[in-house]
This record gives structure tokens, sequence and C-alpha cells, in this order.
């Protein structure tokens, strides 16, 4: 289990949380579900600041191309 968390990218700390505070399966899996969901939300969040960050140079070069 700690092998295959430290693959998953859980820090030392977490997978010591993980295996102190939960004893069932059941429970691991829901710990588990619930730190997916929080790495989808941040990679949506991470999608936005690129496409504005895109935006925002896609903008930029074309005003720097019209002043030259």
């Amino acid at each position: 289990m700690v092998t295959r968390l430290r693959n998953l990218q859980f820090g030392l700390n977490e997978i010591r949380e993980i295996l102190d505070n939960f004893d069932d399966d059941a429970d691991i899996l829901d710990y588990l579900t619930h730190q997916k969901s929080q790495i989808q939300q941040k990679i949506r969040h991470e999608r936005d600041v690129l496409q504005s960050l895109n935006e925002i140079i896609k903008r930029e070069s074309e005003v720097r191309m019209a002043l030259q």
C-alpha cells in the first residue's frame, strides 16, 4: 500500500495519516475518492488559468504586431 501511494505522489505524512486513521478499506477508498475529487478540481482551475494566460498572450502579441 505504501509503495502504491508513493507512486501516486502521496507524501510520507499523508501516507502515515492514511495508515493511522483509516483501518477499513472502505474508509481508505472514501479518502482516496475525496483526494481524486480535489485533484480534478485543481486541474480544472489550472486549465482555466492556462486558458486565461493564452488569451492574454495572444491579445498582447496582436497589439504588439499592430504597433509595428
